[in-house]
């Protein structure tokens, strides 16, 4: 569907979701998007201003590797999930119907804005505009990276697996999927939240190793990993005295 037919959808849409296929990903607009983070998942929620209907659009974005289970809540809640255009429409319905739409996008638009704001004014010190033969890089090596942590936290206890370990997967994929709406050029290149999630990541991953669910080794790949991301991104970072290692699959520690 081409954007001013999702949007004309979306202006009619009182109680339903929809979810459109674009490649590997599905993604909600409009008061689809709203309805999925108030009765479905919380997702990040973009926003942009489309030329060629005149008007700011909301939406959000997730791989289509999660559809099953999303199928699977939304039907364990009563919803009705029907497959419209060979698998490229779904639409969710029977959802209650919400009144605060309006005031939702309003501060989405804000907020972004003033993200937009904020950012702008570290250009002089952040590099914020990253070439799109480097975004692929990034893009590359960020997927390695979610790879390895999938199978590294596959391996935890079971006190660990189901809570930090869900938890950093599901950001992950979220971070790729947001990547990958970048080198689409669908959405603008978040530098911060990129940055600001792998300083995240290298503290959890140093709260794991104290906590015995990753080796030193493996420690190591990983900040190494983190290390030439932030490389990419034009920070330079200190590597902390770790020592060097390559990193790629073939020199992986994860038994």
């Amino acid at each position: 569907m081409l954007i001013d037919e999702i949007y004309t959808v979306e202006s009619d849409n009182e109680s339903s979701i929809h979810l459109i296929r674009d490649r590997k990903f599905f993604q909600a607009y409009e008061r689809s998007a709203f309805r999925f983070v108030k009765f479905l998942r919380e997702y990040k929620v973009h926003h942009k201003f489309v030329k060629k209907i005149g008007a700011d659009v909301v939406y959000l974005g997730f791989p289509d590797s999660v559809l099953d289970g999303l199928r699977a809540e939304a039907q364990d809640a009563g919803y009705e999930w029907k497959i419209i255009s060979d698998d490229r429409h779904i639409e969710i319905s029977g959802l209650p119907e919400l009144e605060s739409y309006d005031a939702w996008k309003t501060g989405i638009v804000q907020s972004v804005g003033n993200a937009s704001t904020n950012v702008s004014k570290l250009s002089s010190t952040v590099e914020t505009v990253v070439p799109l033969k480097k975004l692929f890089v990034i893009y590359r090596e960020f997927y390695d990276l979610t790879l390895y942590l999938c199978r590294l936290t596959s391996k935890f206890h079971r006190n660990f697996k189901f809570g930090l370990g869900d938890k950093l997967r599901e950001e992950c994929v979220s971070v790729l999927a947001d990547l990958q709406c970048v080198v689409q050029s669908k959405i603008a290149f978040e530098y911060v939240r990129l940055e600001r999630f792998l300083v995240t990541l290298q503290i959890r991953l140093r709260l794991l190793l104290d906590l015995k669910q990753v080796t030193e080794k493996q420690w190591i790949f990983v900040n190494q990993a983190i290390v030439k991301l932030q490389n990419l991104l034009g920070r330079n970072p200190v590597n902390q005295g770790l020592p060097e290692c390559p990193v790629s699959e073939s020199s992986s520690p994860l038994a």
